[in-house]
């Protein structure tokens, strides 16, 4: 959760000439937002983080409108290439733009965070862990 991803994102957003749309920081365990209330939620190789994935789904099943959509993508790990390392997630472009972004990113996250953050990166790329990614998209009864 970051204050200059969400900045970025709605930039890019705005580039797009998108006007439906919010990026606000939160906890997927308790969602800033009241019951019924968005048309749609998404989480990008994120779940695989979550500690309680039931309370998550259900947080945002409260936040979505009847018939609201929730898309998520997720990867599937290679237990034999992941063996004894503490590091997880990868997606290049979006590595690409951390570290384009790391000038402000450094100031937020502070510079251990930083460069354990592009060392993650680093380690993750080379071990290529994921052969592949799941992509779901669920709607609200």
């Amino acid at each position: 959760m970051s204050t200059v991803g969400t900045r970025l994102a709605a930039t890019r957003v705005l580039a797009q000439a998108l006007t439906d749309g919010a990026f606000v920081v939160g906890s997927v365990d308790h969602l800033p937002f009241g019951d019924r209330t968005a048309l749609g939620a998404m989480s990008l190789d994120s779940l695989q983080y979550v500690t309680d994935k039931r309370a998550t789904f259900s947080e945002v099943a409260r936040v979505l409108l009847d018939r609201g959509r929730f898309a998520f993508t997720a990867f599937e790990v290679d237990p034999e290439r992941v063996r004894d390392v503490p590091v997880l997630g990868v997606d290049p472009a979006a590595y690409a733009a951390v570290i384009a972004a790391e000038p402000e990113l450094r100031p937020e996250l502070g510079d251990k965070a930083m460069d354990a953050l592009l060392l993650e990166m680093t380690l993750t790329l080379q071990l290529e862990p994921y052969p592949r990614r799941v992509f779901a998209v669920a709607r609200s009864q």
